[in-house]
C-alpha cells in the first residue's frame, strides 16, 4: 500500500459501507472526490487540486476507474458494480472475501466499499496478454500464484460459510444451478434480431446439459475412481476467473498476481485449471475457443509446475485440503510431478471443468447482455462459450465415460457421454 490509508472503519472491512455513490452517466470528477473524502480522505489531503478520472477499459462486469491526483503517491481504482449484476454476484460475500485477502495481503489493498462499488489499491504492474499464456517463462510465474491461492485458508467472521454460495457445494456447481434459471428468464423484447440471436442458443437444452454436469462433478468430488480424481476433485480456495486480465506482472517483482476475486470461493482443485485452459481464447466474442484451447504440452507443463509447487509450499499448500486424508493425496500427487501419464490423466480430467466453466459463463453471458450497460457483445461470447463447451465435449468425453450413466436419445449432446 502506498503513503496513505484509508479510514480505520473502512480498510479491510468488507462490512462497512460509505454511504456514498456514484451515477456513472454524471461527470466524474467529483463523484470520485466525494467518494474518497468518504472512504480514504488521506489520498486527497496527499495531492490536492483536481483528480484525473480515466476509464479502465477490459472488464466486462464493473465500471472501472483509475483515480490519481498532484502530489499523489499513488492512483487508486474506483470499482463500480455493473447494472443488475447481484443477480450474478453475491456482493456482500465478495467485498468480506476481498478484505480479508488484502488483510493477508493475498490480494490489492482494500481501501474500502461505498454504495454500489469499492476503492481498491492500483497495482503497478501491466495484466498479461491472452497471447503470453502458453509461454513456459509465463506458466512458471502462474503456477506458484495459483498453489499459493490454493494453500490459503481464509480467516475472516463466519469464514467457513463465506466460501460457499451454498452451504457444502463446490462454487461452480452453484453457479450452473443458480445462472441458468436466471439466464432462461431473460428476454430482450424490442429487440427482434438479438431475441432471435438469443433463442437460437437453445438454453432449455443447455440447462439440462448443465445439470447433468453438475452431476460428474459431484461425483468426481464424492466418488473418485482414481488419484487424479481424488486430486483435482479436492475443495480448496479457487480464485475462478483466471484470465489474462486478471494476472498482473511487473518484472521488478518476479512473480505475478493474480487480482479480482468476485468468483472466488471454495471450489473444487482442477476447475481454477478448467478455467484457465478456456480463457486462452480470451473475452473474444466470436472466437473459436476450442481452436485457441492450449495444446496438450502446455497444459501438462502448467499441471507439472503447479505439482511442484505445491509440494515446494509443502503443508503450506493444503490450505482446505488440510485432512489427514487429503494431505496423503496431495503428497502422492506431488511425486508423480514428473509422470507423463499421470499428467496426461490430470489433463484429460481437467477438461471436464473446461465445459463447466464454459457452461457457467455462456449463461452469465446472456444474463449480463440482458442489463450491462457495456459495450461488449455478449450474446456473441454467449455462443461462443457454447461452442467452446461442445467442441471440449467432442474432443474429451472418452476421458470420462466412467462417470457417466447411460442416457436417452432425447438428452442434449453435450450431455450424452
Amino acid at each position: 500500500m502506498g503513503v496513505f490509508q484509508s479510514k480505520p472503519r473502512y480498510l479491510n472491512n468488507g462490512a462497512a459501507e460509505a454511504p456514498v455513490e456514484v451515477d456513472t452517466t454524471a461527470p466524474l470528477e467529483p463523484q470520485a472526490r466525494r467518494v474518497l473524502e468518504a472512504v480514504c480522505p488521506q489520498f486527497l489531503a496527499a495531492g490536492g487540486g483536481e483528480l484525473e478520472v480515466t476509464t479502465v477499459t477490459g472488464g466486462v462486469t464493473n465500471m472501472l476507474y483509475r483515480v490519481s491526483g498532484p502530489g499523489a503517491a499513488q492512483p487508486v481504482l474506483v470499482r463500480v458494480y455493473g447494472l443488475n449484476t447481484e443477480v450474478l454476484i453475491d456482493r456482500e460475500r465478495e467485498n468480506r472475501i476481498f478484505a480479508a485477502l488484502s488483510a493477508v495481503g493475498a490480494a490489492p489493498t482494500f481501501f474500502g466499499r461505498f454504495r454500489g462499488g469499492r476503492v481498491e489499491e492500483l497495482l503497478d504492474a501491466r495484466p498479461l496478454e491472452m497471447e503470453e499464456l502458453p509461454r513456459p517463462e509465463v506458466q512458471d510465474l502462474l503456477a506458484p500464484a495459483i498453489a499459493r491461492l490454493h494453500g490459503s485458508v481464509l480467516k475472516a467472521p463466519g469464514a467457513d460459510k463465506l466460501m460457499y454460495v451454498d452451504a457444502g457445494d463446490p462454487v461452480i456447481v452453484s453457479f450452473l444451478r443458480r445462472w441458468f434459471p436466471i439466464a432462461l428468464e431473460v428476454a430482450l423484447e424490442g429487440e427482434p434480431e438479438r431475441q432471435a440471436q438469443l433463442e437460437a442458443l437453445g438454453l432449455a437444452a443447455r440447462q439440462r446439459a448443465a445439470a447433468r454436469l453438475e452431476v460428474l462433478l459431484r461425483r468426481v468430488r464424492e466418488a473418485p475412481a482414481n488419484l487424479a480424481e481424488r486430486f483435482l476433485g479436492q475443495v480448496v480456495f479457487s480464485h475462478q476467473d483466471i484470465l489474462a486480465g486478471n494476472v498482473l506482472f511487473n518484472e521488478a517483482w518476479g512473480h505475478v498476481r493474480l487480482i479480482d476475486f468476485e468468483y472466488a470461493g471454495a471450489n473444487m482443485r482442477g476447475y481454477d485449471f478448467g478455467n484457465h485452459f478456456c480463457e486462452h481464447g480470451g473475452l473474444v466474442p466470436g472466437a473459436d475457443m476450442e481452436e485457441c484451447y492450449p495444446t496438450m504440452a502446455v497444459r501438462q507443463r502448467l499441471l507439472r509446475r503447479y505439482l511442484e509447487a505445491v509440494g515446494e509450499l509443502g503443508d503450506a499448500g493444503l490450505g482446505l485440503a488440510c485432512s489427514e486424508a487429503d494431505a496423503a493425496v496431495t503428497k502422492e500427487a506431488v511425486a508423480r510431478a514428473a509422470d507423463p501419464e499421470f499428467l496426461k490423466e490430470l489433463a484429460d480430467l481437467v477438461d471436464l471443468f473446461s465445459m463447466a466453466c464454459s457452461a457457467a459463463w455462456g449463461a452469465w453471458s446472456v444474463v449480463q447482455a440482458k442489463y450491462s450497460p457495456i459495450d461488449f457483445d455478449y450474446l456473441t461470447y454467449a455462443k461462443s462459450r457454447f461452442d467452446g463447451w461442445d467442441g471440449r465435449h467432442a474432443q474429451a468425453k472418452a476421458c470420462y465415460q466412467h462417470l457417466a450413466e447411460p442416457q436417452g436419445d432425447d438428452a442434449p449432446a453435450s450431455a450424452r457421454l
